[in-house]
């Protein structure tokens, strides 16, 4: 029976797409269509769409099947207890969870909401009112529970620099069970800030679906023009940054001690862009 063999958990806005990428130009693994499907978090029971969920992959033999949910990691505003259900589909799924400087990421989470229109707030207020941008920043709370249910050796720890450098990449092969030169060493930095569209856009929507059949240019002329940009450099002030390495100090210090990653210069504060530029 087909199964996928190596889910990427996550985190959102830590270079997921790039490996993805990266982890497809190898012959034997076989990449989801769309990457994110989202089966798991969104499904009420995850027995009864299976045909469909494994449509996602096209026909291969002997292949890896890989997909790259990042809202399988977004305890507690998706499905509680999804590692259970993942436990259960395949005891044997690989897992691979990328992690980024907190602050770095909200400010990346923050831009690509405004693009598809959830926010349209200051970039304050999207890190002090929306939970998800400190939630999903708690790796150690977010990953914590899959290592308990398939073990250590079954969880594969990157951090962020290392998957765009292309540092990861033998780790990344080793880990899945291919030749460690089978991604080779040139990193792939997706960058989907031009592709990201408004929510009213998207391809699941009938009457875009129409437009885009009918006129595909027209369509994506459209969407260019109605889809806000947020701000080419949004900043998070010095006082802010301190407040949220605050808050997450005792979720960095437990990822920390699970992954044996020196986070020092998570903890670091920058200034502004316009005050280093001024």
């Amino acid at each position: 029976m087909t199964k996928t063999d190596i889910i990427i958990l996550g985190a959102q806005k830590c270079a997921t797409t790039s490996l993805f990428d990266v982890m497809t130009r190898a012959p034997r693994i076989v990449g989801a269509s769309p990457k994110e499907p989202h089966y798991f978090s969104t499904c009420e029971d995850w027995r009864d769409g299976l045909d469909d969920y494994h449509r996602i992959y096209a026909a291969q033999a002997n292949a890896l099947r890989l997909e790259a949910s990042t809202t399988y990691t977004f305890f507690p505003h998706r499905k509680r207890g999804l590692w259970h259900d993942l436990h259960a589909y395949n005891p044997a799924l690989r897992l691979i969870y990328v992690v980024r400087k907190p602050v770095d990421r909200i400010m990346s989470h923050y831009k690509h909401v405004v693009r598809r229109g959830y926010f349209s707030g200051t970039l304050e207020k999207f890190a002090l009112n929306k939970p998800q941008a400190l939630s999903i920043s708690r790796y150690y709370t977010q990953i914590r529970p899959f290592i308990e249910r398939f073990g250590r050796e079954q969880v594969l720890l990157l951090q962020y620099e290392d998957v765009i450098s292309g540092r990861a990449n033998r780790k990344v092969a080793e880990f899945v069970g291919l030749d460690p030169d089978a991604l080779g060493s040139e990193p792939a930095l997706s960058n989907e800030s031009g592709a990201v569209r408004h929510r009213r856009f998207s391809e699941d929507r009938p009457a875009w679906k129409l437009l885009s059949a009918a006129s595909p240019k027209t369509a994506e002329r459209i969407s260019r023009r109605l889809t806000r940009s947020p701000p080419a450099s949004p900043d998070l002030s010095p006082e802010l940054q301190g407040a949220i390495n605050h808050m997450l100090e005792p979720d960095i210090r437990a990822f920390e001690k699970l992954s044996g990653f020196d986070l020092g210069h998570w903890r670091c504060v920058t200034m502004p862009q316009a005050a280093r530029t001024g």
